[in-house]
């Protein structure tokens, strides 16, 4: 299965995956991301990974940010709150809504409210 969409910042990389998959309530589609981290050691590339599923993406990103915070790594662009409510952060409800956080900082209540909910 090929991924929906790769990103890459240095030997990180999360790969994006859809999948049509059926439930006890019937058909869904699947979301997930696949982080794989290289490193080097003994002079060959070793690679880790871990799949997140989409419903624990926002409390896997929570974490590792305070993970970042407590070892005072800086994380440029991340933010856990609203920049016009005290809100944290956690999900979207759907791609367009991120890119708006990714441009305000505006959490998804503070968006419906300020352009209206579709």
């Amino acid at each position: 299965m090929k991924p929906t969409k790769t990103i890459r910042a240095g030997l990180v990389k999360a790969a994006i995956f859809e999948r049509d998959a059926q439930g006890s309530k019937g058909p869904f589609k699947s979301q997930s991301v696949a982080l794989q981290i290289s490193y080097e050691k003994d002079g060959k590339f070793i690679n880790n990974d871990l799949t997140i599923v989409k419903k624990n993406l926002g409390q896997t990103i929570k974490v590792l940010q305070e993970a970042a915070t407590e070892l005072g790594v800086e994380t440029p662009g991340v933010s856990s709150s609203c920049t016009t409510c005290p809100r944290e952060i956690t999900e979207f409800k759907d791609e367009i809504s991120m890119r708006e956080y990714k441009i305000s900082g505006m959490c998804q209540v503070c968006q419906d409210k300020t352009f209206g909910v579709d």
